[in-house]
């Protein structure tokens, strides 16, 4: 619970001073924007899952939201199901109408901006 915490403080704080130092937390470098690109999509009969080639070593997590664009104007969202060390999966939380997601779309970690 203490990283959310933290978090809303440093989203109060910049909204209410502006600029501030990150934290140290923050900083980590272990939690990379690196894309992960899909591998391949596999058909379930509830859902479909992404597995991605990248993990734990391009900074991938369980529970992160990805972002996959699929076009200027359309993108998909991701969640992180399950991480290991150089892959993947995640299920699909977006996918807008008329769209396919496919082997060799990258996927980007979702960030907020303050």
């Amino acid at each position: 619970m203490k990283p959310l915490v933290s978090l809303l403080s440093l989203a109060f704080a910049v909204a209410s001073y502006g600029a501030v130092d990150l934290p140290a937390w923050a900083k980590d470098a272990s939690v990379s924007p690196s894309p992960a690109t899909i591998s391949e999509i596999v058909t379930g009969a509830h859902t479909d899952l992404v597995v991605l080639d990248g993990g734990y070593d391009i900074g991938l997590r369980n529970g992160m939201v990805l972002q996959v664009a699929l076009d200027a104007q359309a993108s998909a969202r991701l969640l992180v199901a399950e991480a290991s060390a150089e892959s993947a999966v995640a299920l699909i939380l977006e996918l807008p109408e008329g769209h396919t997601l496919s082997s060799g779309h990258k996927a980007s970690p979702s960030v907020i901006r303050l």
